[in-house]
């Protein structure tokens, strides 16, 4: 068993290095912020940042939450590159970035309360699920998924289902389990739903004609 714990802790790091790459190729090649949701990008970079916040206050060891500074990393970059390509990069916009990421920098130097990062890990879940629901709601709503990149949620999914049987051939904490399972259902979901609105590229609309 702890042979399989091992390979699927390797592959979640691994995975999670590369995890929102396909997403940021597939917006830099169409330039365009359809079907992406900014509510559901930002939500799910608090939550990783309150997690990585959280671990590093309590001195984790790196490997344990290596794919969530990747994360953290990764969805910078993303969110930046939505602004831009939505034409909404400017001071004003960048602005709730930067005081994001500096009112966690403080929570981790345990200013204005030392234990206020324990009280928001105790909500993580619940912010990681409205992440994915708002995601969600946008494609249901705009009905397109074509700059949804659909190999960046299998792989998220992936990283879910794997963390689920770790915990679970391991610590076994239901709290953890419940994070983890919610997230792989919820991952399938929004695979499922982009590929239903995937539109057909205009090369398929131009084989279909012929």
């Amino acid at each position: 068993m702890s042979i399989i714990v091992e390979i699927l802790n390797y592959t979640v790091i691994a995975f999670g290095f590369v995890a929102k790459v396909p997403q940021l190729t597939m917006l830099h090649r169409n330039k365009n912020v359809a079907g992406l949701s900014m509510k559901s990008t930002v939500t799910e970079l608090i939550a990783f940042l309150i997690i990585m916040s959280y671990c590093a206050k309590q001195r984790y060891d790196l490997s344990g939450y290596m794919e969530i500074i990747s994360a953290v990393v990764q969805t910078v970059v993303l969110l930046l590159m939505m602004l831009f390509y939505d034409n909404k990069f400017t001071a004003t916009n960048l602005a709730p970035l930067v005081a994001i990421l500096s009112a966690f920098y403080s929570f981790y130097l345990g200013i204005p309360l030392d234990n206020i990062l324990e009280y928001l890990v105790a909500g993580v879940s619940v912010v990681l699920a409205s992440s994915k629901i708002f995601q969600l709601k946008e494609i249901l709503n705009t009905k397109n998924s074509e700059n949804v990149s659909i190999t960046r949620w299998l792989l998220v999914s992936y990283i879910s289902i794997a963390r689920f049987i770790t915990n679970l051939l391991g610590v076994a904490d239901k709290a953890l389990l419940l994070n983890s399972g919610l997230a792989f259902v919820l991952n399938m979901a929004i695979v499922i739903v982009a590929y239903h609105y995937r539109r057909p590229t205009s090369q398929q609309k131009g084989k279909k004609k012929n």
